[in-house]
Protein backbone atom coordinates (compact mmCIF):
# COMPACT_ATOMS: atom_id res chain seq x y z
CA UNK A 1 0.00 0.00 0.00
CA UNK A 2 1.21 3.62 -0.68
CA UNK A 3 2.16 5.52 2.12
CA UNK A 4 0.58 8.56 3.32
CA UNK A 5 3.54 10.93 2.96
CA UNK A 6 4.36 9.75 -0.41
CA UNK A 7 1.00 9.95 -1.83
CA UNK A 8 0.70 13.47 -0.59
CA UNK A 9 4.20 13.90 -2.20
CA UNK A 10 3.11 12.00 -5.20
CA UNK A 11 0.22 13.85 -5.63
CA UNK A 12 1.51 17.39 -5.55
CA UNK A 13 4.90 16.55 -7.98
CA UNK A 14 2.87 14.96 -10.24
CA UNK A 15 4.48 12.05 -10.78
CA UNK A 16 2.91 9.18 -11.93
CA UNK A 17 2.12 6.19 -9.20
CA UNK A 18 2.71 2.79 -10.76
CA UNK A 19 0.78 1.27 -13.26
CA UNK A 20 0.29 -2.23 -12.13
CA UNK A 21 -2.13 -1.13 -9.58
CA UNK A 22 -5.34 -1.32 -11.16
CA UNK A 23 -7.86 1.52 -11.15
CA UNK A 24 -10.57 -0.22 -8.60
CA UNK A 25 -7.37 -0.65 -6.57
CA UNK A 26 -6.44 3.46 -6.71
CA UNK A 27 -10.00 4.27 -6.38
CA UNK A 28 -10.61 2.50 -3.17
CA UNK A 29 -7.31 3.68 -2.14
CA UNK A 30 -8.16 7.24 -2.68
CA UNK A 31 -11.81 6.41 -0.86
CA UNK A 32 -9.87 5.46 1.67
CA UNK A 33 -7.50 8.14 2.12
CA UNK A 34 -10.40 10.88 1.46
CA UNK A 35 -12.55 9.30 4.29
CA UNK A 36 -9.01 8.98 7.00
CA UNK A 37 -8.54 13.08 5.62
CA UNK A 38 -12.54 13.95 6.58
CA UNK A 39 -11.49 12.24 10.06
CA UNK A 40 -9.06 15.07 11.22
CA UNK A 41 -10.25 18.62 12.56
CA UNK A 42 -10.82 21.39 9.70
CA UNK A 43 -7.35 23.09 10.60
CA UNK A 44 -5.88 19.83 9.51
CA UNK A 45 -7.48 18.95 6.54
CA UNK A 46 -6.66 22.64 5.11
CA UNK A 47 -2.91 22.77 6.48
CA UNK A 48 -2.96 19.23 4.16
CA UNK A 49 -4.44 20.75 1.49
CA UNK A 50 -2.62 23.65 1.28
CA UNK A 51 1.07 21.56 1.88
CA UNK A 52 0.50 18.71 -0.58
CA UNK A 53 -1.89 19.89 -3.41
CA UNK A 54 -1.22 23.43 -3.24
CA UNK A 55 2.52 23.25 -2.71
CA UNK A 56 2.34 25.96 0.16
CA UNK A 57 5.16 26.29 2.69
CA UNK A 58 4.34 26.15 6.16
CA UNK A 59 5.42 30.13 6.04
CA UNK A 60 2.39 30.20 3.87
CA UNK A 61 -0.13 28.32 5.75
CA UNK A 62 0.72 29.72 9.05
CA UNK A 63 -0.26 33.31 7.66
CA UNK A 64 -3.66 32.01 5.64
CA UNK A 65 -4.44 29.98 9.26
CA UNK A 66 -3.04 32.93 11.60
CA UNK A 67 -1.28 29.83 13.41
CA UNK A 68 2.56 30.29 13.88
CA UNK A 69 5.02 28.51 11.68
CA UNK A 70 5.86 26.26 14.53
CA UNK A 71 2.32 25.21 15.41
CA UNK A 72 1.44 24.47 11.36
CA UNK A 73 4.31 21.81 11.21
CA UNK A 74 3.38 20.16 14.22
CA UNK A 75 -0.35 19.97 12.51
CA UNK A 76 1.05 18.92 9.46
CA UNK A 77 3.44 16.25 11.09
CA UNK A 78 0.15 15.14 13.36
CA UNK A 79 -2.51 14.86 10.58
CA UNK A 80 -0.10 12.74 8.38
CA UNK A 81 0.42 10.51 11.74
CA UNK A 82 -3.23 10.42 12.23
CA UNK A 83 -4.25 9.80 8.56
CA UNK A 84 -1.46 7.06 8.55
CA UNK A 85 -3.31 4.94 11.93
CA UNK A 86 -6.58 5.25 10.63
CA UNK A 87 -5.82 3.78 7.31
CA UNK A 88 -3.87 0.97 9.68
CA UNK A 89 -7.21 0.26 11.11
CA UNK A 90 -9.30 -3.13 9.83
CA UNK A 91 -11.70 -1.55 7.73
CA UNK A 92 -15.69 -2.46 8.38
CA UNK A 93 -17.49 -3.80 5.64
CA UNK A 94 -20.98 -2.90 5.36
CA UNK A 95 -23.57 -4.75 3.41
CA UNK A 96 -24.51 -1.84 0.98
CA UNK A 97 -20.45 -1.59 0.37
CA UNK A 98 -19.91 -5.17 -0.03
CA UNK A 99 -22.79 -5.63 -2.93
CA UNK A 100 -26.12 -7.15 -2.82
CA UNK A 101 -26.84 -9.46 -0.45
CA UNK A 102 -27.78 -13.42 -1.43
CA UNK A 103 -31.60 -13.81 -1.96
CA UNK A 104 -32.96 -16.13 1.09
CA UNK A 105 -34.20 -19.21 0.01
CA UNK A 106 -37.60 -19.82 0.41
CA UNK A 107 -38.93 -22.42 2.56
CA UNK A 108 -42.51 -24.05 1.79
CA UNK A 109 -44.08 -26.39 4.41
CA UNK A 110 -44.46 -28.96 1.86
CA UNK A 111 -40.33 -29.23 1.64
CA UNK A 112 -39.67 -28.91 5.44
CA UNK A 113 -38.28 -32.13 6.74
CA UNK A 114 -37.40 -33.48 3.37
CA UNK A 115 -33.78 -34.50 2.64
Amino acid sequence: MLSVASFFQGTASGTARPARRSLAAREEERRRLSAAIQELSETSRVALALRYFESARPRQIAIVLGISEERIEAILVDAVRNVAEILRRPEVVTPAASGPRPRARRTSARNVGRS
